[in-house]
């Protein structure tokens, strides 16, 4: 016993000590994460400066839309996750609170945060002994380390390195000074005041309108001013861009950016140096920062890169976003005489660019070695400094700017030339490559350059300058033998040269702009260019341009007019002037002077081009005879060398009088004037007195020189007149007139006696006219009651005629005048006048209509005539009389009758109604109606039955009953022929083969018309179990057993059964005999060959037969195997049956239950439907059912209706799911994942309705169905049965719900719904979700122990500031309720309920402690593994991979407790054996 006791004891002793070093191994992994300093520290004091580095984790922005991480490029996705990521952690730490008025400091806190990074994944502040912990065990933290501190460490150093050079040259008119160029100065601040250095106000600054020092922070402080209290920044800023004339900085007129990161001490901390760094990664496309000078170290020296240094990762985004960093190496003060020792941190860091210095002998000072870059000046250094003035210093700290300004000159210069910009791998190569080298060999063991700015810019510089000529332009004409010709260049030329028809002539100037005098030229063209070389050799040569020298003048010939008798030129005689001028050089004007006045006149001008060009104008004479006219041209070249012809004379002839032109008469007019006046007109060019000849008929009558009268008799007349201007007569203008005096006659005549003009009657109106020469227009005009109307007619020749007809439209009395007027050519006229008075007009009977009562017009109908009557005199009716035709026979007996009675009618007959109307003066006309014909009567059909049903062998009868009006013979049909009329009686016998409906179109037709009913008949289907031809329903024995019906309760034989299944066995309690009379409960089994099929207990009575005729069995092993079993339904009888199914598909593990009366084709595929449950093949009972397992089918229990499916849901395809053989999949999105952590893209997720107050969303939960319901049904349930639900909703929070059954319960359906708000019949604030469980068939009286499973989205809680420990399932219940929940994980949620109704999930809003977390971090899973990415300097930080170690400490305590047991053992065998 003791033995047992002490070995007992040793075995939990190695048990502990076991799992303590288990726990002891994870503990040394998390304390790998932590500096040993810090850890030193918190044992010494409550709080230590540290800086935090996360791992990279891209998934937590697996949250944003696809499109928004579409646009953003790979280093904004990089903050993106930064962002997060710190989030995520930092809502885990409690994190101090800021002290406020009247509230007591924070003391108890596990995180004071100082800055949170934009680029690298880390933050900086405060940690306690309890933060440390935290972040120790926080998976997502890669390093903790102590927050290090860090020290700072013109006119002859600019000039030296050739930067006063560099600032001459001149690229796209622009100086390379460092404009538009911004450099970060990381240091003590910046006097931003100093005259030198923007001279700005403090107030300026920090409105941002400074433009030297342009924007800036104070990590040191805290605050937005980074004014510098300590001078070594001002006097590093001085050196990079001071624009004082005589300490001017290397870039005087780039911007600066001051950071200051260090206390007016001088000390510097690795969290504010890395917000530095940080800070001008973040802003450098909005500040156009392309160089951070740091110019500070701590005390160590470095022979290799010290890249893990905590500041590493900062300088690497920087370099990687095309920043160049440039580090002062470290001053060597506390090594003594050794300063070869390598660069101080962070200039030891290998995208740094290290920085040594020189005095201005090139003699290295300071710190060397294998790790510098670059040297520059560095000792005497006189700059900026922060009183306002400037002071002396020396160091690596004045060497870093100086390279600085010497990167953002070639930046600047790079852009102007290339439009694009330098990497820092590039400056770097270029000032290596092209600086002076220093030889140290003897001390360090190197060489090394020191920067020579414009060596670096000529290394860079590969493109020739662009050469232009400013003047002469190219074809530029000169009338002298001398000029000069003037370029500018785009950038400064060494030289440049003229070449002028291949003679060379040096060309005098500097920088941009260059000229030289040509002269001793002679007349000629003249080709020249340019040839240049700017500061580093790269050469052009312009254009090449033409120059004219031309002292000859234009000369002219062919002088050529259209003049054919110069001798002959009269007034207004037009004329051309041709002249053909020509030129060596380019012809540029001319003149056409004129005189014919005695005076010189410059009448026309134009422009001339080319070098031969004839000149035309075209010219009026407008001098009179005896004038004499002189003319010449005048004309220039391109060199404004001037020529003139001679001048050409001729006189001006005489011009004969012009045709004289007759006003009055006009020809062919014919007039009764007289005497008659002649009126003429005559012009002469040369103004000459004009002597006018008048010819009549053609005798001459007289001469005048005025117009003159005219007298004779009626008659035609031709009249020829000429004017004389006493040397020449003009043409004779000639003209014919009739003089008539003699009016034209009319003779009218009217179509109607003029007694008898009634009102609307058409009255035609015809003259006769004559006259003596020529008719001209008529008119007829017709005047009622002083009120005329005009008719016009056009008349020609001697005698025409006048036609109008004329509608009278006044009432009878009126009194009409017609009058007809005519005139001749001459004007002369004649009236003649006819009056009529208007007779009365007879009344009119219109709109005569026969309206029958019957709207069809059939013989029951009374006919009624109707009229109404017009009257042109709008008399009034004082009698009428009416008649009736009978086909077009007058029917005496209705005379002055307007109806017709209908025993007067019949079908077939043409009715016509005639009115006559009186107006007390005269009667009217008869006037008829259109014929009315009397319609045939249809039959009216009068079966009032609609459907008619009957089983198969039974009679189907139609009784026929109709009426018709007219008393016609009716004869009845059907549409079908199997019916046969039987007196009034249509008959159909039915056999066993006619089921089906049938339309019946019965009518009814009396030879003319027809009318139908149509009657559904319906024969059903009735069944003849033993094919004897006598139906069941009429059959006592159904099934030939020798039993009659009324006691068999067992119905039909093995052939009865409906299938596919070629043998069907069926055994009641084990025999095959199933004519036999059964009464009670047996056990039935039916099989297909050996294979059971189904089997179940029946009850036998009265009330329950088995009928075997209507079970249908169908069954497919296609892929698949799926079952369904029909017609037999045991739920009356409180039984369930089992089933069996072929195994076929090896990837299932799970069956679907389809528990209805329906076909397995049916079942869907997710098996989600209605009435659909997926039952797992465990040996275990689920809802009900249970799934055996049998090796080769399937065993399936509890079911009513019985449809069976193998079935696994598996969306993606990679063989996991619900129900499936390779295990279940929690990320069923994805076919190469199935576990939820490793599950990218995660498992769908939807966003569901917030509730009221609060908002919010859905949760993200495991993919298996969408849909906003799940419906799940129970045949029926036993008490104490246990009943668990999976939602498997994405859409919905739930995810299951348990609860215990209270007592046997059939026909129950419980559904999960998701409710919007606004569907929410009761609300609740801070609200998450609804989600109602409605219930049929079970109360919460019939159950027990119900459970709530339920999940909340993460971002709900950061997006609304909710405390996810505070989350809580409600209950409505006249009121809400609050549930017992706890917290499974974080997001992970149970509660317990009394039973099913309306839920809500809420939260609280966090408390002040908890304000700052906004997004709850991702639980981890431990075996996830992150990919390593690329560390290339692209500045993208990467996560390194993360490995699980299996637990060492497990192995270790498996180990100690099998050898225990194995020594127990043999310690009792031991003391076994020594007993015997």
């Amino acid at each position: 016993m003791k033995k047992g006791v002490i070995v007992a004891m040793l075995l939990f002793f190695l048990l502990v000590m076991g799992t303590a070093f288990s726990g002891n191994h994870d503990n040394n992994k998390n304390n790998e994460k932590v500096d040993s300093e810090v850890e030193d520290l918190l044992e010494q004091v409550d709080e230590v400066s540290v800086i935090v580095v996360l791992e990279d984790d891209y998934d937590v922005l697996n949250e944003y839309s696809v499109s928004s991480l579409n646009e953003m490029d790979e280093f904004e996705k990089k903050k993106a996750m930064v962002e997060e990521q710190q989030e995520n952690v930092l809502s885990d730490l409690d994190l101090k609170q800021e002290k406020t008025l009247g509230i007591l400091e924070d003391t108890d806190f596990d995180f004071e945060l100082k800055r949170k990074y934009s680029t690298v994944n880390a933050f900086s502040g405060n940690v306690t002994e309890d933060g440390l912990e935290k972040l120790k065990n926080d998976p997502e933290i890669k390093e903790v380390y102590l927050n290090g501190i860090k020290y700072i460490n013109l006119d002859v150093s600019v000039p030296l390195i050739n930067a006063t050079k560099t600032w001459s040259l001149v690229h796209n008119s622009t100086n390379i000074t460092g404009k538009h160029e911004t450099v970060c100065v990381i240091d003590t601040g910046v006097n931003y005041t100093h005259p030198n250095l923007g001279g700005c106000t403090n107030e300026s600054f920090l409105a941002g309108n400074c433009s030297k020092v342009i924007a800036g922070y104070d990590y040191a402080n805290d605050d937005d001013d980074p004014m510098d209290d300590h001078s070594h920044g001002t006097h590093v800023a001085g050196t990079v861009a001071s624009n004082d004339s005589t300490y001017k900085g290397v870039a005087p007129d780039a911007k600066i950016v001051a950071l200051k990161v260090c206390n007016s001490g001088g000390s510097c901390s690795d969290a504010d140096i890395n917000a530095g760094i940080d800070w001008c990664t973040n802003n450098a496309s909005k500040y156009n920062i392309s160089v951070i000078t740091i110019s500070l170290g701590d005390e160590t020296t470095h022979n290799t890169y010290c890249n893990e240094d905590n500041t590493a990762p900062y300088i690497n985004t920087a370099v990687g976003q095309d920043i160049l960093v440039t580090v002062s190496a470290g001053n060597c003060d506390w090594l003594g005489a050794s300063c070869t020792a390598g660069p101080s941190s962070p200039a030891c860091i290998e995208n740094a660019t290290a920085i040594g210095a020189v005095n201005d002998a090139d003699s290295i000072t300071y710190q060397r070695g294998a790790l510098f870059e670059l040297l520059a000046p560095g000792v005497g250094i006189i700059s900026t400094y922060f009183n306002g003035g400037f002071a002396s210093s020396s160091g690596t700290s004045m060497a870093a700017p100086h390279a600085a300004g010497a990167a953002v000159l070639m930046q600047q210069f790079f852009k102007l030339q290339n439009g694009t910009s330098l990497t820092p791998s590039e400056i770097r190569s270029a000032l290596n490559s092209t600086g002076k080298l220093i030889d140290d060999t003897g001390n360090s063991g190197y060489s090394f350059s020191r920067i020579n700015i414009f060596a670096a810019i000529g290394a860079l510089d590969t493109i020739a300058p662009n050469i232009t000529i400013k003047n002469p332009e190219n074809n530029t004409i000169k009338t002298n033998l001398t000029f000069i010709v003037n370029i500018s260049s785009n950038e400064v030329l060494a030289n440049a040269t003229l070449e002028i028809n291949n003679t060379n002539f040096t060309m005098a100037g500097s920088g941009l702009e260059w000229n030289v005098n040509v002269s001793s030229l002679a007349n000629g063209t003249y080709t020249y260019k340019i040839y240049g070389n700017d500061s580093f050799g790269n050469s052009d040569v312009s254009e090449t341009f033409t120059v004219n020298i031309d002292l000859i003048p234009p000369h002219w010939s062919n002088n050529i007019t259209n003049i054919s008798d110069i001798n002959n030129v009269k007034k207004n005689n037009v004329f051309q002037f041709n002249i053909t001028w020509n030129d060596t050089v380019d012809l540029s004007s001319f003149i056409f002077s004129w005189n014919d006045t005695g005076n010189w006149e410059n009448i026309t001008n134009g422009s001339l081009n080319g070098k031969t060009q004839i000149v035309s104008i075209n010219k009026t004479i407008t001098a009179t005879r005896g004038n004499v006219i002189g003319y010449k041209f005048y004309a220039n070249d391109s060199a404004n060398n001037l020529n003139e012809t001679v001048t050409w004379i001729f006189s001006i002839a005489n011009t004969p009088p012009e045709t004289p032109s007759i006003v009055f008469p006009p020809s062919n007019m014919y007039t009764s004037q007289q005497p008659l006046d002649i009126n003429i007109t005559a012009f002469d060019a040369d103004n000459d007195t004009l002597n006018i000849s008048y010819y009549i008929n053609g005798l001459l009558n007289q001469t005048s020189l005025t117009n003159t009268t005219f007298n004779a008799s009626e008659g035609h007349f031709i009249l020829n007149v000429s004017a004389y201007d006493g040397a020449a007569v003009s043409s004779n203008a000639s003209i014919n007139f009739t003089i008539d005096t003699t009016r034209p006659t009319a003779n009218t005549t009217l179509n109607i006696s003029l007694t008898s003009i009634k009102n609307n009657d058409i009255v035609n109106i015809t003259a006769n006219v004559t006259d003596n020469f020529d008719l001209s227009a008529g008119q007829v005009i017709v005047n009622i009651s002083g009120f005329n109307r005009f008719f016009n007619f056009t008349l020609s020749g001697k005698s025409a005629e006048l036609s109008q007809n004329i509608t009278i439209n006044v009432t009878k009395g009126e009194v009409i005048n017609f009058t007809v007027r005519v005139n001749d050519t001459a004007n002369n006229f004649h009236t003649n006048d006819t009056i009529i008075t208007v007779a009365n007009s007879n009344p009119e009977a219109v709109n005569l209509t026969i309206n029958s009562t019957d709207f069809l017009n059939r013989t029951n109908g009374t006919l009624t005539g109707a009229f109404s009557f017009t009257d042109a005199d709008n008399d009034a009716i004082t009698d009428n009389e009416t008649k009736w035709y009978n086909n077009s026979v007058e029917y005496n007996l209705t005379l002055n009758l307007t109806s017709i009675s209908a025993q007067n009618t019949t079908k077939g007959e043409n009715w016509t109604f005639s009115v006559r109307v009186y107006d007390g003066t005269s009667w009217g006309n008869w006037a008829n109606s259109t014929k009315l014909t009397i319609r045939n009567t249809i039959p009216a059909i009068n079966i009032t039955i609609n459907n008619i049903t009957v089983n198969e062998t039974q009679k189907v009868n139609i009784t026929t009953n109709a009426s018709d009006l007219d008393n016609d013979a009716l004869t009845f049909t059907a549409n079908d022929s199997r019916f046969s009329l039987e007196g009034i009686h249509l008959i159909w016998n039915t056999n066993l083969t006619d089921n089906g409906a049938y339309s019946v179109n019965v009518t009814v037709n009396d030879t003319e018309d027809i009318d139908s009913k149509i009657v559904t008949v319906t024969v059903l289907d009735v069944r003849d179990l033993d094919n004897d031809g006598n139906p069941d329903f009429n059959d006592t024995d159904d099934d030939n057993d020798g039993i009659s019906d009324t006691n068999d309760f067992l119905s039909g034989n093995l052939s009865s059964i409906n299938t596919t299944l070629t043998i069907i066995n069926i055994t009641v309690n084990g025999t095959t005999n199933l004519s036999k009379l059964y009464n009670g409960t047996f056990f039935i089994n039916i099989t297909n060959g050996t294979h059971p099929i189904v089997e179940f207990n029946f009850t036998f009575n009265e009330n329950n037969t088995l009928d075997l005729g209507g079970i249908t069995f169908n069954r497919t092993t296609n892929g698949s195997s799926a079952i369904s079993i029909r017609g037999i339904n045991l739920t009356g009888i409180n039984k369930t049956k089992t089933v069996f199914l072929e195994k076929v598909n090896t990837t299932v593990d799970a069956v679907c239950i389809k528990d209805v009366d329906t076909d397995f084709s049916s079942i869907s595929s997710a098996c989600d439907a209605s009435n659909e449950v997926l039952v797992d093949c465990d040996n275990a009972t689920s809802g009900g059912y249970a799934c055996f397992d049998t090796g080769t089918r399937y065993k399936i229990t509890g079911l009513n209706h019985s449809a069976v499916k193998e079935l696994c849901v598996d969306k993606d395809g990679d063989g996991y799911g619900n129900g499936c053989a390779a295990g279940s999949d929690s990320c069923d999105s994805n076919p190469s994942e199935y576990t939820e952590s490793g599950c990218n893209p995660p498992a769908a997720s939807s966003s569901g309705s917030g509730g009221g107050g609060g908002g919010g969303g859905g949760g993200t939960l495991t993919a298996t169905s969408a849909g906003t319901e799940k419906i799940h049904f129970y045949q029926s349930l036993i008490s104490g049965q246990e009943i668990k639900i999976n939602v498997n909703r994405d859409a919905i929070a739930f995810e299951k719900t348990e609860f215990t059954v209270n007592k046997d319960l059939e026909g129950i359906t419980i559904t999960i719904r998701l409710l919007e708000e606004d569907d929410a019949p009761n609300t609740i604030e801070n609200a998450y979700q609804y989600v109602e469980v409605e219930t049929d068939g079970i109360t919460d009286n019939d159950i027990s122990n119900v459970k709530i499973d339920f999940k909340v989205n993460n971002s709900w809680f950061t997006d609304n500031n909710f405390d996810s420990d505070t989350v809580v399932l409600n209950r409505y219940d006249d009121d809400w309720k609050k549930l017992s929940t706890i917290k499974i994980s974080k997001t992970s949620y149970e509660a317990t309920s009394p039973g099913f109704s309306l839920f809500a999930i809420t939260a609280d809003k966090l408390k002040q402690k908890k304000i700052e977390s906004k997004i709850t971090k991702k639980a981890v899973n431990e075996t996830k593994k992150t990919e390593a990415k690329d560390t290339d300097i692209t500045g993208i930080a990467v996560a390194e991979s993360k490995k699980t170690i299996f637990p060492v400490g497990i192995v270790i305590t498996i180990v100690v407790i099998i050898s225990g047991i194995l020594t127990y053992i043999s310690i009792l065998g031991i003391g076994k054996n020594r007993k015997t």
